[in-house]
């Protein structure tokens, strides 16, 4: 399996959400597997620092539904099990 990048949008089972399958942005890709996400929620949140998602902000691909990126980082230290090829962000900011 290629390895995803920075901006691509993975789906993996998150800590917590047993069994369930999550959306993921990949913030970066560091040496060998491991990468940094954030997970991808429908569930809005209110505070400061979370962001919104829509089809705009995609270079190509889309999300089910509009979402959001909450304020926590994960590091994962092996390649995702599912991915989405199709799905791109475009750059922010």
């Amino acid at each position: 399996m290629v390895k995803p990048v920075a901006g691509e949008v993975v789906v993996i089972p998150f800590p917590r959400t047993v069994g369930k399958r999550r959306p993921a942005l990949v913030i970066a890709d560091l040496p060998g597997p491991d990468l940094i996400l954030c997970q991808i929620t429908s569930r809005a949140h209110s505070d400061a620092f979370s962001v919104s998602l829509d089809h705009t902000h995609f270079e190509r691909g889309q999300l089910p539904q509009p979402g959001f990126i909450p304020r926590t980082f994960h590091r994962r230290n092996k390649s995702p099990e599912l991915r989405n090829p199709n799905s791109r962000m475009e750059r922010m900011g």
